[in-house]
This record gives structure tokens, C-alpha cells and sequence, in this order.
């Protein structure tokens, strides 16, 4: 009873040192972020389109790739590349870093213009940029149908283009 009383303060420190709250799922910690629109000109309609500008693109993700970087009990923490983790170490714009309740490293890097990448090795995350921060042009995959075939690679890139995801 006394660790979860423990856990439970802890939550409460460190909602109230960062504004940001852990929830205990399943035994472990959890952070569900939330995307803020408030100040941005974006609003709630029934009716939306489907195609975005580029320049609409860019200034979502601008909003959504800002990162978040905190100490709490002598510990650094980052929010980038829409994932809450440790830092373990930082150099420039590298850092070497795990998520909570997982001892894997992995990296995620920045171009110091927030963009951000990550990946299991130092070259994953830096050919994950190298994809980010190019212009994704989706006009090659707006007359795609159902019924049309794409090899596996194709389907990734598309994917990724259209999706901007890993």
C-alpha cells in the first residue's frame, strides 16, 4: 500500500512541476499527450478537406513537433517526435535516449529547425530526417484506386509520404 501511495505522490509532483500528468496502467506508468490547438487559427468543422496546403502541413507541424524538455527528480526528459522519454545523454542535436518503463536506447536527433526523427541506431534517425525534411509531395498518389498494385517498397513510401509517419 505504502508504493502506491508513493506512485501516487509522485504523479502529483509531477503534474505540478510540469503540467503534465502519468496515469498507472496495467502496474506502469503512462503518458497520453494531447495535441493544443489554441492559438494556432485551427478550428473544429463538421466539414473538413481533404487535401491540405503544403504551407498548412508545415505550420501543423510545427506545432506538433515542438519539443517539451523538463528535470524532474534529478532526471531529463524530452517530448519530441510525439514520444515522452529519458534522456540519457545529449550532444547538440543528438540525444540518446529510452521511454519510461523501457530500458532500450534508442536515438533522436534534430536539424535545430524542429524537426525531429528517431531510430534504433544513429543512422536509422538521421535517414528518418533526411525523409522528414524534404518535401513530401503526395500529387504522385492522388489517382490511386482500390484496385490499383504497388510493390511493398512503393506502398511504404506512399505511406510515409502521404502520412508523414515512420
Amino acid at each position: 500500500m505504502s508504493h502506491e501511495k508513493d506512485l501516487q505522490t509522485a504523479i502529483a509532483q509531477f503534474k505540478k512541476e510540469t503540467g503534465y500528468t502519468l496515469e498507472v496502467q496495467d502496474g506502469h506508468l503512462h503518458y497520453g499527450g494531447y495535441l493544443y490547438l489554441r492559438g494556432t487559427g485551427i478550428t473544429y468543422t463538421s466539414k473538413v478537406k481533404r487535401e491540405l496546403s503544403s504551407d498548412a502541413r508545415k505550420k501543423i507541424a510545427s506545432v506538433r513537433d515542438c519539443p517539451k524538455l523538463w528535470e524532474w527528480n534529478g532526471k531529463r526528459y524530452i517530448k519530441a517526435d510525439d514520444m515522452f522519454t529519458v534522456i540519457d545523454s545529449h550532444r547538440g542535436h543528438l540525444y540518446c535516449v529510452h521511454k519510461l518503463n523501457d530500458n532500450k536506447q534508442f536515438y533522436l536527433v534534430t536539424d535545430g529547425e524542429n524537426h525531429w526523427a528517431h531510430g534504433d541506431t544513429l543512422q536509422e534517425a538521421r535517414a528518418d530526417m533526411l525523409f522528414k525534411i524534404n518535401d513530401r509531395d503526395t500529387s504522385a498518389y492522388k489517382n490511386l484506386t482500390l484496385d490499383d498494385k504497388l510493390t511493398f517498397e512503393e506502398a511504404i513510401a506512399a505511406y510515409r509520404t502521404i502520412t508523414g509517419a515512420c
